[in-house]
């Protein structure tokens, strides 16, 4: 998965030998800006710090990053399925989950949301880098769920937050 990451982004991920045992090397090319700007400026002007988003992920370091890239909205986050039915609110304009997480998925959550808040469902987003282990039921989803890909860059969410407000007044994003 690391390698196949890298290679998307233009880098790579090489074994290199070590006295220590194992050693990896990754290579990434510098940030470049978008044909069509920098990332900052293409989700800055899609976001409005009155939307609240609900982040769920189990690792600690995609929470922080997406939550700085998802600034000035207010975020709310979980480390997993059961934080994000403690924290929910039907305020949430937004919900992105991770799929894959130990315990409960992704999966779980999104059929919780669709039998307990129907009225949320089409204001959720996965977000994947793999559904290892669970690929029938990430293709027998709806083709109208919305689904972001890892790793996630600050034009991805401002295509994504777009696609939210396009939906109309059901998916409660503001504009």
């Amino acid at each position: 998965i690391s390698s196949s990451l890298a290679l998307r982004m233009g880098g790579s991920l090489q074994l290199e030998p070590s006295d220590e045992g194992a050693a990896f090397c990754l290579r990434l090319p510098r940030r470049r800006s978008s044909k069509s700007g920098d990332d900052e400026e293409l989700r800055s002007a899609e976001y409005n710090s009155q939307d609240m988003v609900l982040l769920v992920d189990d690792e600690t370091d995609v929470l922080e990053v997406l939550t700085k890239l998802l600034q000035p909205m207010s975020v709310t986050t979980a480390g997993s399925v059961a934080e994000a039915r403690t924290a929910w609110s039907d305020d949430f304009d937004i919900i992105i989950s991770d799929i894959v997480m130990p315990g409960e998925t992704g999966l779980d959550l999104r059929q919780w949301i669709a039998q307990e808040h129907p009225d949320s469902l089409s204001r959720l987003v996965l977000m994947t880098g793999s559904a290892v282990g669970i690929e029938a039921e990430f293709d027998a989803l709806d083709p109208s769920q919305l689904v972001l890909q890892k790793p996630v860059r600050g034009a991805d969410l401002g295509q994504l937050i777009q696609k939210l407000k396009e939906r109309g007044s059901d998916s409660r994003v503001s504009g």
